[in-house]
């Protein structure tokens, strides 16, 4: 079983990057392909570990839009998803009670594209100079506080930060390339998404990735949400799959549809709001996009 992962929706950050000081307001709205921007609501894993819908403890709602005067709690992947399921890219942000953050693309970048890294500070420092490190090791040193890359290729992905000598660094965000290749999808054998207890289930992949190992978010017994995952943190498509107890005998068969949310084996139900510390897991590239 195949399927690609075309996104229905696109979630806009605004001021559109992924860093922000305490207290700063941003807005986030999910936006239709087809221009329309209703039956949205913008969620969040946070970096302590919840999973929640703008507007509960967080946030306020107005029209597929969520507005934040951001906090450091803030930190964490935000997307938008449908009452349906159906999901849109996802950002991670952070919110620093620093006083240096970096400005950097939001999304993943064409390659080929010129790419403006900026320091951005709460207080304007005596020195400009600016210090640019990737992976953790310096790479540039520029007067301006801010570095341009011609034209970004793979050779450029990667973890970056800034550092200024009178006010300090800024956290780290991660630079990526759009991937145009299509998505390794997870198939299921029998094709279907529910099954009796006790009944023989294959998974295996399908695509471009290599060096995948299997992972499920336990819900109930082997009832979970099931997906492969490379080395370097890629993933494949998701399935829902739901195991009945034997003493039932009705079974749905029905096409496997999308997953409702993202985590690694062994943590709790984010539906109920449990605590996770699989964050740094869930963030990792997790910006990439697949054009079709």
């Amino acid at each position: 079983m195949t399927k690609k992962a075309r996104l229905l929706a696109s979630l806009r950050v605004s001021p559109e990057r992924s860093q922000f000081f305490e207290y700063e307001s941003v807005s986030l709205s999910c936006e239709e392909q087809q221009g329309s921007s209703t039956g949205w609501r913008v969620k969040r894993y946070s970096a302590s570990g919840m999973l929640s819908d703008c507007g509960t403890d967080w946030g306020a709602v107005g029209d597929s839009k969520c507005f934040l005067d951001a906090i450091s709690s803030d930190s964490g992947v935000y997307w938008c998803e449908s009452d349906s399921g159906e999901h849109s890219n996802a950002v991670n942000i952070t919110v620093t009670a620093g006083a240096v953050i970096l400005e950097s693309p939001v999304l993943p970048v064409m390659e080929g594209e010129a790419v403006t890294l900026r320091c951005r500070y709460n207080t304007t420092p005596s020195n400009l100079t600016t210090d640019f490190y990737k992976d953790g090791s310096l790479i540039r040193t520029e007067s301006t506080g801010e570095m341009t890359i011609p034209a970004v290729s793979t050779y450029n992905e990667g973890l970056y930060k800034c550092h200024n000598s009178d006010l300090g660094e800024s956290p780290q965000s991660g630079l990526t390339l759009k991937d145009l290749s299509p998505p390794t999808s997870l198939r299921v054998s029998p094709e279907r998404s529910q099954f009796f207890e006790y009944e023989s289930v294959s998974l295996s992949y399908w695509g471009t990735l290599h060096g995948l190992d299997c992972n499920m978010i336990s819900i109930n017994g082997d009832s979970g949400v099931f997906w492969c995952e490379s080395v370097s943190g890629e993933r494949s498509l998701t399935v829902n799959i739901s195991v009945q107890m034997v003493a039932s005998p009705y079974l749905l068969t029905s096409i496997i549809l999308g997953v409702k949310y993202h985590r690694r084996n062994g943590g709790t139900d984010p539906e109920h709001g449990q605590s996770d510390h699989n964050y740094d897991d869930v963030i990792n590239y997790v910006t990439t996009e697949h054009d079709f």
